[in-house]
């Protein structure tokens, strides 16, 4: 990233889309108590290991594919506070779908900057 914002964002979505992912995995081995669970808990890891491997190579190299596909992950995590309601784990998605989107907001003069 060219910008001290444009870094720090990145930073966050790194941190922010592994621990997810981190969270996501003891999921599966420890939380889930069905066969459901367990799938919805491969899923959202499955998404938050694509987003740290986009992270890492395509979205430092500022491309501007990789910055649209990182919204993905974002929309997925914030959709857990809609389905979810009023819950800890709602509120506690929510939560980390504004701080993601602050993150990648920080990121958008880097990739769309006038050339």
């Amino acid at each position: 990233m060219r910008t001290v914002l444009g870094r720090a964002g990145w930073v966050v979505l790194l941190v922010t889309n592994t621990l997810m992912l981190l969270n996501h995995l003891i999921g599966i081995a420890f939380v889930a108590a069905s066969t459901d669970e367990r799938q919805m808990f491969v899923a959202y890891a499955a998404v938050n290991a694509l987003a740290v491997l986009v992270l890492l190579f395509p979205y430092r190299a500022r491309l501007r594919w990789a910055w649209w596909a990182s919204w993905i992950p974002v929309l997925a995590i914030g959709a857990v506070f809609f389905i979810g309601g009023l819950t800890a784990i709602g509120w506690a998605y929510g939560l980390t779908a504004v701080v993601m989107t602050l993150a990648q907001l920080a990121t958008l003069r880097d990739f769309f900057r006038a050339t």
